[in-house]
């Protein structure tokens, strides 16, 4: 079966209370590739150096990303020191997370995809 964890961003704390308005999350990327907030948007960006990701919503609540990952049972000490999520995202604003990352941005167990 597997266990579970849940979720949180830190950007998903720093969205606005008029979120829901908006389709699209305009993020910036550090030099180590950590997303900040930049602005929302119906539209994805034009602009160099902005990723734009489909803004998610479940039971009222807004995010960039998924609220859960599961992993193989018996495994959760592998992810305790989880602080950043890897993602890629299409086109069309998917988000897609494809790796947990501990505070030194190290692979933490294995891609999920």
């Amino acid at each position: 079966q597997g266990d579970y964890m849940a979720l949180a961003y830190a950007i998903d704390r720093e969205l606005p209370d008029e979120a829901g308005k908006f389709k699209y999350v305009w993020l910036s990327l550090s030099d180590q590739g950590i997303a900040s907030l930049h602005s929302l948007s119906n539209d994805l960006p034009q602009q160099q150096g902005l990723i734009g990701v489909l803004l998610r919503q479940r039971d009222g609540i807004y995010s960039v990303g998924p609220n859960g990952f599961f992993f193989a049972e018996g495994t959760a000490a592998v992810y305790d020191a989880a602080r950043y999520g890897q993602f890629k995202v299409d086109n069309n604003g998917k988000a897609l997370l494809t790796a947990l990352l501990d505070e030194e941005l190290q692979l933490l167990g294995e891609n999920l995809r």
